[in-house]
């Protein structure tokens, strides 16, 4: 039998599934529904009762089923983004 996902914008609260099984799920629904990585991020991840690794996981979770050119265009803006605040 397959697990049931939740649908974009409701976490999965299947029962015998934890905190970390469940965000992983949604995540995982989430991008395959073509959420963007900063709304998983900011409505999933960051207020997520979870360890800071549990977290980097999801993260990455979430990161990996971008495309390429999406993750590309990520790091791009995260380096303009640092070197503008090394500048004096």
């Amino acid at each position: 039998m397959r697990e049931r996902l939740a649908p974009p914008g409701e976490k999965c609260n299947h029962p015998n599934v934890g905190e970390f099984d469940s965000l992983q799920l949604t995540v995982r629904t989430w991008m395959l529904a073509g959420r963007e990585l900063s709304d998983v991020e900011e409505e999933l991840i960051d207020p997520a009762p979870l360890s800071t690794d549990e977290k980097a996981v999801l993260w990455l979770l979430a990161w990996s089923m971008l495309p390429p050119s999406h993750q590309l265009a990520e790091v791009q803006a995260h380096i303009e983004l640092l070197s503008h605040s090394h500048v004096s």
